[in-house]
């Protein structure tokens, strides 16, 4: 875009003062008198395209001086491409965490809270035993859970972890289904049961789930899972399954009662520190708001 400057009489310039009727009035005949032509300023690419080299070196400085986060290069090779497709961009505290201290052969004791990416990070630690022997009688590995919308959530996390394994296959069972559509499913023997106390129970008691190929155990939110009185169910669990396996147990909290579950279960744990307590929902905007006595089933349901 070109603009005219102001001459110092206040006239644009190329603007000759008095020559208005001249030049309102341009007949062939006429000689078109000549006018100053106001000299344009020709962009110097030479000098724009070292303004933007200098631009480039100051980004790729700044870029330098802020490190990003852990990036996905530490995660297991097989599981990054589903994590890419999830919009994972960088892992959190607790996934690098497992990931630096698994070694592959002893439990893990994470502490971490419900939404700091623990389901991932355990993920992580199972995907490279889940698989198993094909002849195998049943699962290689189980993950309690003390609710069944907590159990369902775990397992969807894995499914979508594990959808270029197609031997990983994962289901849930939980208490408030259908026993016989569980044990059908539990037929074509899965990888990875997800699954809370009592219902896990009931399949292993009746038959329905062999426990005997089980070479891992996750016990998820022990803590909650003890506040609920699971600690009798836990224990029969424990019962079936083999003496060799590593399990894993994540708590957000650990009093004495889970510290002692821990003890019973596991055997010399590495200890993670996955988040500390309050940190994993820093970014989490609370909201209260005040209701009448009569108004809690519709703020509930809208």
């Amino acid at each position: 875009m070109h603009f005219e400057t102001a001459n110092s009489s206040g006239t644009p310039a190329g603007i000759v003062p008095g020559a208005a009727d001249e030049t309102a009035d341009l007949s062939p005949e006429r000689d078109v008198p000549e006018r100053d032509v106001p000299e344009r300023d020709v962009p110097d690419r030479d000098a724009d395209e070292t303004a933007l080299a200098a631009d480039s070196d100051t980004a790729e400085e700044l870029s330098a001086e802020t490190p990003d986060a852990p990036q996905l290069d530490l995660a297991p090779a097989d599981l990054r491409p589903a994590l890419e497709r999830r919009g994972f961009r960088s892992l959190t505290a607790v996934q690098t965490a497992v990931l630096q201290a698994d070694d592959g052969r002893r439990d893990l004791r994470i502490s971490s809270q419900t939404g700091s990416g623990k389901t991932v990070a355990l993920g992580f630690a199972l995907a490279a035993e889940a698989a198993g022997a094909p002849d195998r009688n049943g699962p290689t590995t189980l993950v309690i859970a003390p609710t069944r919308e907590l159990a369902m959530q775990v397992a969807e996390e894995l499914a979508w972890l594990y959808a270029d394994r197609r031997e990983l296959r994962c289901e849930v069972v939980t208490g408030g289904t259908s026993t016989e559509r569980e044990r059908q499913r539990l037929r074509r023997r899965p990888a990875i049961v997800v699954g809370t106390p009592g219902r896990l129970l009931d399949h292993l008691s009746n038959g329905a789930l062999d426990g005997s190929a089980v070479r891992q155990l996750v016990l998820d939110e022990a803590d909650q899972m003890l506040d609920l009185g699971f600690k009798d169910e836990l224990d029969a669990i424990l019962a079936h399954l083999p003496a060799e396996r590593r399990t894993h147990l994540v708590s957000a909290t650990f009093p004495a009662a889970v510290l002692a579950l821990a003890d019973r279960c596991q055997r010399e744990p590495l200890i993670v520190q996955g988040t500390a307590h309050g940190t994993a929902h820093g970014d989490i905007e609370h909201v209260a708001c005040r209701i009448g006595p009569r108004e809690h089933y519709a703020a509930l349901v809208n």
